[in-house]
């Protein structure tokens, strides 16, 4: 299918030229295939392609429909959901605010596309780092298709995920998994045998389980995830790439870093093939062999595959994105792990900078590039240098991260051996 999208791409643009030439001016089906151009442009990693496309359909859109109209509400909701991908959650939220204010007073009370929105937005405010307003925004939406559906519901079942994962990001990973629980029941009742809704299911639960320090228990359930994607999708598919990057995160946090790096492997050359050039999917590959070598003292090998993963995301992402950041700041470490300070200082510096403007009042990601900034400055014997940042990452960790988090603890230990290296 994904392979395939890339083959669909020239009919649909095609489609587009012939319904501008039937219908001149604006038109219903001239939107609805300058969507489906962009929804697949979008799915074969190209974001910044399918922006103007979406912005296209939506103002035509206005144009043809006065006022409120569903269809208005659905193609702002796209165009925030390509903005989020592109790292602008300001510009996607008060698109996704927008489009639930026009769901709320076209549809009175209780409608599934109200409760869609209120999904979209707390997505989005996630994105923001602002978990608790995400949290309350997920119950409604929930509570909201509890009321529509009686029973079970594969959007009760994406309600339970939803609220789950955000108790995860919140640190209340035990409140977590009884919501994932529920939500694999339901969606077990729903599908019998082979879905990729219970695949999902079983992801998600996995996930938790080892985010509890569990991941005996968490192993199976990828295995089980993986076979089950296996027989779903023959030949190369992303979900599959996906469940052999979960396995591979299982066996390395079980020690089995051995066992892992061939399928990181697999999975990478699976995303190559299903993707053609740049694509998200790609560099997340990349950094995944890159950190895991990392982690095994494998400095050098690891560096070609942070600076390949940091190139793409710059192509595909122009400008500001955390994922570009993210990538900075993972080259820099191994280039500190090297002992070139100065390449490092470079890249931390150009991360903390982009995720100052990204995040302006703070983020979990910027406290933690700011610690490891400070650590490379106090592990090169700048203790001086490292101090303001150590102390801004430990102040903003506070603010941003659960009471139980450890990196808490692992920024304040590094605080206080800064400070006794100089004498404080």
């Amino acid at each position: 299918m994904y392979k395939r999208q890339g083959e669909a791409e020239p009919l649909f643009v095609e489609a587009l030229g012939m319904r501008r030439r039937l219908f001149n001016g604006d038109h219903p089906d001239v939107a609805n295939s300058l969507d489906k151009l962009a929804g697949v442009r979008r799915a074969l990693g190209h974001a910044a392609q399918a922006e103007p496309l979406f912005v296209e359909a939506l103002e035509m859109r206005r144009r043809l429909f006065r006022g409120d109209h569903p269809s208005v509400a659905l193609s702002m909701d796209k165009l925030a959901g390509v903005r989020l991908a592109l790292g602008r959650a300001p510009e996607a939220e008060a698109l996704y605010v927008q489009a639930l204010e026009m769901h709320q007073r076209l549809f009175a009370g209780d409608h599934p596309d109200v409760a869609t929105s209120l999904n979209n937005l707390a997505f989005a405010r996630r994105a923001l780092g602002r978990a608790p307003e995400a949290e309350a925004l997920y119950i409604q939406a929930l509570d909201m298709h509890r009321r529509l559906f009686v029973g079970d519901h594969p959007d009760i079942a994406t309600g339970l995920n939803n609220l789950a994962s955000v108790r995860q990001d919140l640190g209340r990973a035990g409140q977590a998994e009884p919501l994932y629980v529920e939500a694999l029941e339901v969606y077990r009742r729903l599908f019998k045998g082979d879905h990729p809704l219970v695949a999902m299911g079983l992801n998600n639960l996995a996930g938790v389980r080892l985010g509890l320090d569990r991941a005996a228990e968490a192993e199976p359930l990828y295995i089980e995830a993986l076979e089950m994607h296996r027989r779903l999708f023959k030949g190369d598919h992303p979900d599959i790439a996906a469940g052999l990057n979960n396995l591979a995160f299982v066996r390395r946090a079980m020690g089995r870093a051995a066992e892992a790096e061939p399928m990181f492997i697999e999975a990478l050359e699976m995303y190559r093939r299903l993707f053609n050039g740049d694509h998200p999917n790609v560099a997340m590959g990349l950094s995944n062999v890159a950190l895991l070598r990392q982690s095994m003292g494998r400095q050098a090998d690891a560096e070609p595959f942070h600076l390949e993963a940091l190139e793409m995301r710059r192509r595909l992402f122009p400008g500001d994105h955390l994922d570009t950041a993210t990538s900075l700041s993972n080259l820099a470490r191994v280039q500190q792990e090297l002992g070139r300070a100065s390449e490092a200082r470079h890249g931390f510096d150009e991360a903390v900078a982009m995720l100052r403007r990204l995040a302006p009042n703070g983020s979990a990601v910027l406290a933690r590039v700011l610690w490891r900034s400070g650590s490379a400055r106090l592990g090169s014997g700048d203790a001086t240098g490292a101090l303001a940042e150590l102390e801004e990452a430990a102040a903003m960790a506070a603010k941003v991260l659960p009471p139980q988090h450890p990196h808490l603890t692992e920024y304040d230990n590094t605080l206080a051996k800064c400070r006794n290296a100089l004498g404080k």
